[in-house]
Parts: structure tokens; sequence; C-alpha cells
């Protein structure tokens, strides 16, 4: 116990040691990292979305023509869904480069956005991927028992859908969470220290249950963390919704506009803000418990 204790207090002691030594640097390396992940992601929605309204209000009432638009909508919603898929792994793998920069300036080094975002694309999509795969065969128990309770309908079958649906998604949920439990570091493994896709899911497997007690306890001041910024966070933005409205009484577009872009500002702020405080805190306690040997030593030495 006294050492997991000490581990969770050079957790802190590294955290507020880095952000006042690397802070600077690395929120600038955030804010150009979230620019990009949003801007990849957001405006291929944005002109889907745009191309997908003007293709339906081109629809002709005439049969033969409104056949042939449909199958157009059709081919257009396949493209436009393998092109999202493709822009959420870019955008993904933009995400990424975080953890980069967490490592790089924990290390004095300066972080090379593109180049990472290169390096990290084809691992982490596979990543990406994977997880999702096993996320869905992870809550498939919750999908047949859902069509299973259905049945032919009756006056019991909404009694049996929600009794299947209360007692396959606990069990399903409950897989989940020790499943996320178990491959919180894969990422770090990943990203940082360069294993592959399976390997990096193993590694972190292995530190968590080596550590279980340690992990479980840290992840509980995490998620306090968390929940309390979260929190603060919660009360700005119904703050900013409630002065935003206020803004967009007189009914003026150009007030909406501005209003809207304030909004998206700030969220963006505060996102960046809290990856600022909570992504160091992880990135600290996964190198704690990855070299408790060398810290031990440490100790030994300076005795």
């Amino acid at each position: 116990m006294a050492d997991i204790v000490d581990i969770i207090k050079g957790v802190f002691s590294d955290s507020l040691g880095f952000w006042k030594k690397r802070g600077e640097r690395f929120i600038v390396d955030l804010v150009k990292i979230n620019i990009l992940e949003w801007a990849v992601f957001v405006i291929p929605v944005v002109i889907l979305i745009s191309l997908a309204m003007i293709m339906l209000g081109s629809i002709s009432l005439d049969e033969t023509e409104a056949a042939s638009a449909l199958l157009g909508n059709i081919a257009f919603l396949a493209i436009a869904f393998i092109l999202l898929f493709i822009t959420y792994l870019v955008s993904a793998a933009l995400g990424s480069v975080m953890l980069n920069a967490v490592d790089n300036r924990a290390k004095g080094k300066e972080t090379h956005i593109i180049r990472q975002f290169k390096a990290n694309f084809v691992p982490y999509s596979l990543y990406v991927i994977l997880i999702g795969l096993i996320s869905f065969v992870i809550f498939i128990p919750l999908i047949v028992g859902f069509l299973m309770a259905g049945g032919d309908g009756g006056p019991g079958a909404i009694l049996r859908i929600l009794g299947s649906v209360c007692l396959f998604g606990f069990l399903s949920g409950l897989i989940y969470i020790l499943f996320v439990f178990f491959i919180q570091f894969s990422k770090f493994e990943l990203i940082i220290e360069r294993t592959g896709v399976v390997d990096s899911l193993k590694r972190s497997y292995s530190l968590v249950r080596r550590n279980i007690v340690g992990v479980f306890i840290f992840n509980i001041i995490y998620i306090i963390i968390a929940f309390a910024i979260g929190s603060i966070s919660s009360v700005i933005e119904r703050i900013l919704i409630v002065a935003l409205q206020l803004m967009m009484v007189g009914g003026s577009i150009t007030g909406a506009i501005f209003a809207g872009l304030l909004y998206v500002v700030i969220v963006f702020v505060i996102s960046v803000l809290t990856t600022f405080v909570m992504l160091p805190l992880l990135y600290f306690f996964w190198k704690r418990i990855k070299t408790p040997q060398k810290e031990k030593g440490k100790k030994k030495m300076k005795g």
C-alpha cells in the first residue's frame, strides 16, 4: 500500500513539475493538434451534409426521375459513409499525436505534428478498427437478447424487451468496462513505445494485472478529478448558453453567427484545458508503473 501511495504522490509531483516547466509549450501543441483534428473532421462533415441536403431537395416527383435520383442518393450515401470513416480515422490519428506531445515535452523535445501523424496513422487506424470490432462483439449479446425478447410481440413483449435490455445491457456493460480498464494504457504502448496493435493490448493488460490495486485507486482519483473538471465546464457552458441566448434576442443573423462562433471557441478552450490537466496525469502514472524497479533503485541510491 505504501508503494501505491508513493507512486500516486510521484505522479502528481511529476505532473506539477511538467505543468510548470513544459506547460506553455505543451498547451501550444494541444491547440495546434486540436485545430487540425477539428478541421479535418468538421469541414468534410459540413460539406457532405450540405451536398446531401441539396440532393434531397432536388428529387423530382416524376417516377422515372425519382427512381434514378434514389439510386444516385444511395450511391452518394455509400461514398459519404466511406469518406466519413476515412475522415474519422485521420482525425483520430491526429488526436493520437497528443500522446507524442506529452511524451516529447516531458523529455524536453519538440513535437513535429505532421511527422508524428504520418507515423501514427496506419497503426492507430488498425487499433481503432480492432477496438471497434471487439466492442461490437462485446455488445452482441445485448443486440441478440433484444431481438429474441421481442419474439412475436404480444402483451408481454415490452416487459421481455426491458428485462432483456437490463440483463444483457448490464452484462455487456460490465464486460466493456473491464475491457477498457485493462487496455487503458494500450495507446501509450502503441504510440510511444511503438509496439504492435495486439502487443500494445497485451502489454497494457500485463501492466494493469501486475498493478491492479494501484491502477484501481488511481482510476478513482482520476475519475473524481475528471468529474470535477466536467462539472465546472458544464456550469460554464450553461452560463454561456444563457448569455448567447440573450445576445440573440434581437434576432440578428450577425449576432447569431457571432454567438455560435463564440460558443465553439469556448468549447474548444475547455477541451484543450481538460486534456492539458488529465493527459499528463495518466502519462506519468503509466511511466511510474512501467518502471517500478528503476524507481526503487533511485530511492536506494539517494538513501
